[in-house]
């Protein structure tokens, strides 16, 4: 009897406590709450996804004015080497150190072209280093040609274009983000640079 009546009293306090004006406004509050840590969480996880773009952008920017100083860097060749994709890959590691420094990649294309009044591509290449699966995004530099101007002797200068890809950065929400498309699996930046 005694726990029937402990039941009838719990049950009473509790139908009070729901249909109290100010045991409403607890339960709203405890909502709200969680929304907004969500929210504040979600918006920590893109800060730092910005915070590191920002840096791989700056990285590769780096990456970008050493090639574009051909003519002092690497004797005036025109055409890059495979070893010189390696020594840009160390670069942005060293640039990197952090977390990312071991799964960075680095592609690097260049295009030359014929000496004509047309654009007409010479060569092409396109060379990786850093990671074993570089996953650049970024457009290919053929779909840039003309960007290349027509220098003062008549000939097309050389296009080269550096892209950086590193993975993003993980948080607490970034997984959730990820598969709603608000933030993708890597970061990848490029730049298109001309040999001075």
């Amino acid at each position: 009897m005694n726990q029937g009546m402990n039941d009838m009293d719990v049950r009473q306090r509790i139908g009070a406590f729901v249909r109290n004006p100010q045991g409403s406004v607890v339960v709203e509050a405890a909502f709200i709450f969680v929304f907004l840590s969500v929210l504040t969480v979600a918006a920590m996880d893109y800060g730092f996804w910005i915070m590191a773009r920002s840096k791989a952008e700056r990285i590769n920017y780096s990456l970008a004015a050493v090639i574009r100083e051909r003519n002092t860097l690497y004797n005036g060749q025109e055409t890059p080497g495979s070893s010189e994709v390696t020594e840009l890959a160390s670069l942005a590691k060293f640039l990197a150190q952090d977390s990312t420094a071991s799964s960075l990649c680095v592609r690097l294309e260049s295009v030359s072209f014929k000496d004509s009044a047309t654009r007409q591509v010479d060569k092409y290449q396109k060379a990786s280093a850093g990671k074993s699966r570089c996953e650049v995004n970024a457009p290919a530099l053929t779909a840039n040609l003309q960007l290349s101007p027509l220098s003062i002797r008549g000939r097309w200068i050389p296009l080269y274009q550096v892209s950086l890809s590193i993975p993003a950065p993980r948080g607490s929400l970034s997984a959730l983000l990820r598969r709603t498309g608000a933030l993708p699996e890597t970061i990848t930046v490029s730049n298109i640079v001309l040999a001075r």
